[in-house]
């Protein structure tokens, strides 16, 4: 699987169909893909030869920006 952009990845070989994380048909899908997800970025990174620091790194951003975004979200609800 490789992911071109936030949410939106594509599974191996040229018939294969672009699929986000925002068109999922269940939340079993879901919870079945985020790990995949998560495991082919980490693998990626691997072989593209990041440190572990530089993956903790990313992972640490990642974080930051979800936290960052939910907080976003929250101070918008509390506003209406």
């Amino acid at each position: 699987m490789f992911c071109a952009g936030p949410g939106i990845c594509t599974s191996a070989g040229p018939e294969s169909k672009p699929m986000t994380m925002r068109n999922a048909t269940t939340p079993a899908a879901d919870t079945r893909r985020v790990p995949v997800l998560a495991r082919s970025f980490f693998r990626h990174m691997q072989d593209q030869g990041y440190t572990r620091e530089q993956i903790i790194g990313v992972s640490s951003e990642l974080l930051s920006l979800v936290s960052t975004e939910l907080r976003s979200k929250d101070d918008q609800l509390a506003a209406e």
